[in-house]
């Protein structure tokens, strides 16, 4: 299917003991790396956690300090351990054959985006994670089991086209309007109502809730039956409570972690958090890791990209619009695949990145991957 899973590569950095752990998808082999001493003073430059997009836009020196410092001194040491592995595990080629890595850090590492490490002082190739690897993020290593859905074998009961739910609720209360979700929406259902009068498409049902008939009674209850879900909508972390974490939906209603969590979802795949907050943890809790994208996976849902912080609204449908795209392109024969979701934001960042400038941090490192 072009995009190459089996080179995954799994890796969890630890602060306490500074080893990389290196699992190859394909064969049945460990890799222990050490790390170089003084990683952890990149945490020193900046308190972590949910205070960042307070403090930074997209001239910050600091925060380029960060990402340089994740480059040189976690990042790139890993990636040249996984190329003297096997040198063709990674490369800078562009398109679908690149490796995926999924990133399980552990303690305040959690809040760093090693998604986005790399020296953006030096121009060309092979200077950020990026140009070599699609990154996606996993809470623990036990998630990237639970995010391994059952195969059809398993399972020859079940529907197996792609009911897709896409949700807009520009307005909640306390909130500041982000209005362009409805065009995020459109944008959605552009792609994927054309698949739905086509002969054996893969693709049986589209729903789209927007502003009053996004309740969370409703959006719960479509969710039962739906195999993808895009929310576009605001979302709040509970520092005190993470599973009380929750989307803000119609008429004051709030749809809580711990509300998705206890529904049964047989059918979810994959989910796409457009809304503020929903990847973002707190470094006061054992369960940094614990929020809104992440529990999505707790939920069931194997695939789901998320947001580390607040993103601008303007840039959010062109994103989805781009994810989508590629996600339910012509031409590949197969049933669209929830797997590719890490490869499709991986390109629509690029796209980002090509419009608006790899220095617009706050546009477009907040999205995330976490998943299969």
């Amino acid at each position: 299917m072009g995009y190459n899973l089996l080179s995954t590569i799994l890796l969890a950095t630890c602060l306490v003991i500074r080893r990389v752990l290196i699992v190859r998808a394909d064969a049945p082999r460990l890799r222990l790396c050490d790390l170089p001493t003084g990683h952890t003073g990149i945490l020193s430059r900046r308190s972590p956690g949910t205070g960042w997009n307070r403090a930074l836009d997209s001239q910050d020196a600091g925060f380029r300090q960060i990402l340089s410092d994740l480059w040189y001194k976690i990042v790139l040491p890993i990636i040249c351990a996984a190329m003297e592995h096997q040198p063709s595990l990674v490369n800078c080629d562009e398109g679908e054959n690149r490796a995926h890595v999924r990133w399980c850090p552990t303690g305040q590492l959690a809040f760093l985006p090693f998604h986005a490490a790399g020296d953006y002082s030096l121009s060309g190739k092979g200077h950020r994670v990026f140009d070599f690897v699609v990154s996606s993020y996993i809470p623990t290593l036990n998630s990237i089991i639970r995010s391994t859905p059952p195969t059809s074998s398993e399972d020859t009961t079940m529907d197996s086209t792609i009911k897709v739910l896409a949700v807009a609720c520009p307005y909640a209360k306390g909130q500041v309007p982000i209005p362009d979700t409805e065009d995020e929406v459109t944008r959605v259902g552009r792609h994927v109502v054309p698949l739905l009068d086509q002969p054996a498409t893969p693709v049986s049902q589209y729903t789209a809730l927007v502003k009053k008939t996004a309740t969370a009674e409703r959006v719960l209850e479509e969710m039962k039956e739906a195999t993808w879900v895009h929310l576009a909508c605001h979302g709040v972390q509970d520092a005190t409570s993470p599973t009380s974490s929750a989307l803000l939906l119609s008429d004051g209603t709030r749809l809580s972690l711990s509300d998705i969590a206890a529904e049964h979802l047989p059918r979810a795949e994959f989910a796409f958090l457009s809304a503020c907050q929903t990847a973002t943890g707190y470094d006061k809790i054992p369960s940094e890791s614990l929020h809104l994208a992440a529990g999505m996976l707790l939920a069931g849902y194997c695939s789901v990209i998320g947001t580390m912080w607040s993103i601008a609204d303007r840039h959010a449908p062109q994103v989805a619009d781009d994810v989508y795209g590629f996600l339910l392109r012509e031409g590949t024969g197969r049933r669209p695949d929830h797997k590719e979701s890490a490869l499709a934001l991986h390109l629509a960042m690029q796209k980002l990145r090509a419009r608006i400038g790899e220095g617009s941090f706050l546009a477009w490192v907040p999205y995330i991957h976490i998943g299969a």
